[in-house]
């Protein structure tokens, strides 16, 4: 991650000693920069197409020193989808977090209290790694965990809502 990490401790981390100089990108700023530059400012609201910069990486992996992947999903939205899916797609993501994080607070089962952990914290872990990786193409099954977990949730909660409504003695409340 630095440049130099021998000169790196844990207490120049905890007292934020670190200048962004000393930060090893391995080229991912610039590659963000000019992705951005190219295809996100000129069309800010809607982007350049869905796949634009998956094209782009692969035709010009030579010019990117070999690299074909943005390693941060937000740039691809940004420059595949513009502000606008970018949006929607944080917008789910919020709604589905937020939604976990209740069933994980406050599920009448512990079904309900475990599936809504898992689709808050996997939705966490993803929003996190999509910053500095290729989550929706290259790291495996890592980009439908959360939508699986926040089917798994719903359909706990449906299913759970159908036995009280045959049997309302088994509510654990």
């Amino acid at each position: 991650t630095f440049h130099n990490p021998t000169k790196v401790s844990s207490k120049e981390l905890y007292d934020r000693n670190i200048s962004i100089d000393n930060i090893d990108s391995s080229g991912r700023f610039a590659i963000w920069e000019e992705l951005l530059h190219r295809f996100y400012k000129r069309n800010i609201f809607i982007g350049s197409g869905l796949g634009t910069i998956q094209h782009h990486m692969y035709t010009y992996s030579a010019y990117y020193g070999g690299i074909k992947i943005a390693h941060s999903e937000y740039v691809t939205l940004l420059c595949d989808l513009g502000l606008v899916g970018l949006f929607l797609y944080l917008l789910f993501a919020a709604m589905s977090l937020l939604k976990g994080l209740q069933y994980a607070l406050k599920g009448i089962t512990n079904e309900e209290k475990a599936a809504g952990g898992l689709v808050f914290l996997s939705w966490l872990a993803l929003i996190c790694a999509m910053g500095f990786d290729n989550v929706f193409n290259y790291s495996l099954a890592v980009h439908s965990i959360p939508f699986a977990f926040t089917g798994i949730l719903l359909g706990v909660v449906n299913n759970n809502k159908s036995i009280l409504q045959v049997n309302p003695s088994t509510n654990q409340a």
